[in-house]
């Protein structure tokens, strides 16, 4: 039997918590989820498609993986899709409003997942949540 800890940091929605099945969310600080396992620890940052345009337009983005790839023994980057952005009008559909980045994130998160850490592309919140369930497997 393993013994595995499953951590979500503050600032993640209450949602995913409770979805993981975590009562109280912590203070991590350098990633989103942490999963503690035989000794070993995988990090992850979970970024919506928004939030991963707005961390990649900032030059945060690829600080926040390096920083977390030499805290974590298994470090991994969750991008979430916001189907429902889609459907929304003017600036709250962030997919049309910033279109023309689209191509150049999906290569820098390419590059990323070559030089960095893996990226897991997961299409809305529910399959966010099975990949976190995998990877505490």
């Amino acid at each position: 039997m393993s013994d595995l800890t499953l951590s979500v940091d503050i600032h993640e929605p209450q949602w995913l918590a409770d979805r993981l099945g975590v009562k109280d969310k912590v203070h991590i600080g350098y990633c989103d989820i942490l999963i503690e396992k035989n000794g070993e620890t995988w990090g992850i940052e979970r970024k919506t498609w928004t939030d991963a345009l707005n961390s990649w337009m900032s030059k945060r983005l690829e600080k926040q993986l390096s920083n977390l790839v030499g805290l974590v023994d298994h470090a991994f980057l969750i991008i979430q899709h916001e189907p429902e952005r889609k459907l929304r009008k003017g600036d709250g559909n962030t997919y049309e409003k910033f279109k023309k980045h689209a191509a150049n994130l999906n290569a820098h998160l390419n590059r990323l997942c070559a030089d960095v850490c893996p990226v897991i592309y997961c299409e809305d919140s529910a399959i966010t949540v099975k990949e976190i369930d995998k990877l505490k497997e």
